[in-house]
């Protein structure tokens, strides 16, 4: 697909709201995804001891990424969607420029997604271990052969309308 699927606004912060905007951002929206991920993290890692992982991928971690993206007052607005094939497997290639990315990804294009993120998101608490459970894969990119290996493991997931999402660049650009 050579069109994006979803569109971010990109709306310009006036002066005065500068301030505000920082405080609801550190008061507000920080403390909330923190919580957010907790619980629900905690839930996923429950929900994959009793072998629901596709299901907390999809719908708990999609219902996180919705939660976090009304919290910081995003305006999504979806389209294409009409295009993606029912239990076709896709490779989604996306910059990463904020965590934006991801709710956007995960939160509104309504597909079975699994990610390839780099190792060391592993050591974050709950989320490294809810994402590992839910068949995340991960890379080290100081690892060639690792690296490799990792990029075999995703393609034997894209089957069955399960589909992989890479940010080439390897990291946040923004």
């Amino acid at each position: 697909m050579t069109q994006p699927l979803v569109h971010p606004p990109q709306p310009e912060i006036p002066a005065w709201l500068w301030l505000p905007y920082q405080c609801y951002k550190w008061l507000i929206v920080v403390p909330l995804l923190l919580l957010s991920t907790l619980v629900l993290g905690t839930l996923i890692m429950l929900m994959c001891l009793f072998g629901a992982a596709d299901f907390a991928s999809r719908w708990i971690a999609g219902l996180w990424a919705r939660l976090n993206a009304i919290v910081t007052l995003m305006k999504v607005d979806v389209e294409g969607r009409e295009r993606l094939q029912p239990g076709q497997s896709y490779i989604l290639a996306a910059n990463h420029l904020s965590l934006v990315d991801i709710y956007l990804l995960y939160g509104f294009t309504g597909l079975d997604l699994k990610w390839v993120m780099k190792k060391e998101l592993r050591r974050v608490p709950v989320l490294g271990k809810a994402c590992e459970m839910m068949g995340h894969i991960y890379v080290d990119r100081s690892n060639t052969e690792a690296a490799l290996q990792s990029i075999e493991a995703a393609r034997e997931r894209v089957r069955d309308g399960m589909c992989v999402v890479f940010f080439p660049e390897g990291t946040r650009s923004g």
